[in-house]
């Protein structure tokens, strides 16, 4: 049972990272098509 939860918590965090990203990446393509 706990290794489903540590598993499920990594999962979490990975997708966390990933939306990070995503908006980071978004951003800098803004920036890039501004001008």
């Amino acid at each position: 049972m706990s290794e489903l939860v540590f598993l499920k918590s990594i999962n979490l965090h990975d997708f966390h990272l990933w939306l990070c990203n995503l908006k980071i990446i978004r951003n800098i393509e803004d920036n890039i098509f501004q001008d």
